[in-house]
């Protein structure tokens, strides 16, 4: 295996080679076979029945302890057993599209390594770190909820150094703490979240209409009410001011000396609209019933409109990072997700076929709550309200897939370093950073050489 630091992924090379780890010119190479026992017989195996060893690319690896054993079949997939069990309970592990060359287990067991193909036609490898005992070697608990959250709000910095939830407990938290809100009433709903690039102001929108900004020095300042009164669905920052989008279509755009108002056409879907710098982007239907996206600028008083393929279906989530220009949609049902160039002429809109795939039904899945990386190269979603999938742009390659009981919002920084994720009981904060991942990574079969 090798790494290789200017592209920031792990490479497979040599799989024959057997040299020793070395680090030249930034690049690790390490021996690319795990320590495996000499005898495997899958006919005593407990699972050796339901799932039958692979042939031609067979692998195995046992666990320090031998309390766990992982082998591949025929399908490409890697059973992960417990080969003292009578009963057959085994994990199956479905990341690898062809040819699995390698596995490594980490000197607990709780993680396991595996090395093969990663792309449809078998013409690129990679790797594939699996987190057994889901402890999440990436994430730390931010927060243990009192309450199961259902419908809750998230938001974090720019930066990622500050978090917040509305939802999560009877009071909005401000990391950790909880924020005194005496112009909102006890009844009212907060609809929407948004702290600074540098986390020192939380601004808070109510089902109401107003929008309430604070600081960690002070109680909450009532900064606008909406005339609509209608509730806030979004609120963001760009550059210095702060931006405010209602349901009905009403932008508010607020900075230290004005107050400025415009509007959207339409309606504004909870789930179905995007915004980035003084841009938002909603659906309509044109005249003859088709679908299309209005994107406008709400600086410059501007709007355009692109129309989306027939079988666009109804839409399931949008993400717009500004600096990239390129819009991506999901839809609510299985048709193929869209990427829409915004500011070309013409508009170029681009079928994306998701290589996501539920288990065992092989079917394809939902994405939701989707969100890119301001520099448009890391995208985070959930992916059948049971997993958080990250995927490369360029590439539209996965990247890594968490699977969890019940995943209720995720937000990610603009940077593309953290990702904050609700569940059910927790709040989590998960470190995106490309270079920890792989490190461990190369720790791992460097430890499993040993």
């Amino acid at each position: 295996m090798e790494y290789d630091s200017d592209r920031n992924e792990l490479l497979i090379i040599d799989w024959e080679g057997r040299q020793a780890a070395t680090n030249s010119a930034g690049k690790w190479v390490v021996k690319s076979y795990a320590v495996m026992s000499d005898y495997f017989d899958a006919s005593t195996l407990s699972c050796g029945e339901k799932h039958p060893r692979g042939g031609r690319y067979f692998e195995h690896t046992w666990s320090a302890d031998r309390s766990r054993l992982a082998y591949t079949t025929e399908a490409n997939e890697i059973i992960v057993e417990n080969p003292r069990s009578s009963e057959c309970t085994a994990s199956v592990l479905v990341g690898h599209t062809h040819n699995i060359y390698s596995l490594a287990f980490s000197r607990d067991g709780n993680l396991l390594l595996s090395a093969g193909a990663i792309s449809l036609g078998d013409d690129r490898k990679g790797i594939v770190l699996w987190d057994l005992s889901r402890r999440r070697p990436f994430s730390r608990k931010l927060y243990s909820l009192s309450r199961r959250a259902f419908d809750a709000r998230l938001a974090v910095s720019a930066d990622g150094s500050s978090w917040a939830c509305a939802g999560c407990e009877d009071a909005v938290l401000w990391d950790n703490v909880p924020v005194d809100l005496p112009f909102v009433r006890s009844q009212t709903k907060i609809t929407a979240l948004a702290i600074s690039h540098r986390g020192t102001q939380l601004a808070i929108g109510t089902s109401d209409g107003q929008i309430v900004r604070t600081t960690r020095s002070r109680k909450g300042t009532l900064t606008h009410l909406s005339s609509d009164r209608e509730p806030i669905l979004k609120l963001w920052h760009s550059r210095l001011a702060l931006f405010a989008l209602s349901k009905t279509g009403g932008v508010v755009r607020l900075d230290d000396t004005s107050v400025n108002t415009s509007k959207v056409e339409g309606k504004v879907s909870s789930v179905c609209h995007a915004v980035g710098g003084s841009i938002v982007i909603s659906e309509s239907s044109d005249e003859d019933g088709a679908t299309e996206l209005v994107v406008s600028d709400v600086d410059r008083g501007a709007k355009t409109r692109i129309r989306l393929p027939p079988k666009s279906g109804s839409c399931g989530s949008v993400a717009f990072p500004e600096a990239s220009r390129t819009a991506v949609r999901s839809p609510g049902n299985y048709e193929p997700l869209l990427t829409i160039m915004i500011g070309t002429s013409p508009h170029n809109v681009n079928a994306w076929n998701s290589p996501l795939r539920a288990y065992p039904s092989g079917l394809k899945t939902l994405l939701s709550r989707m969100h890119i990386s301001k520099d448009g190269g890391l995208m985070a979603a959930v992916s059948n309200s049971m997993s958080v999938v990250l995927m490369n742009m360029a590439t539209k390659a996965i990247l890594g897939q968490v699977d969890m009981d019940e995943a209720v919002d995720i937000v990610m920084s603009s940077d593309g370093q953290k990702l904050l994720l609700l569940t059910s009981n927790s709040i989590e904060e998960w470190d995106l950073a490309p270079r920890k991942w792989q490190l461990l990574a190369t720790f791992l079969v460097l430890e499993s050489d040993a």
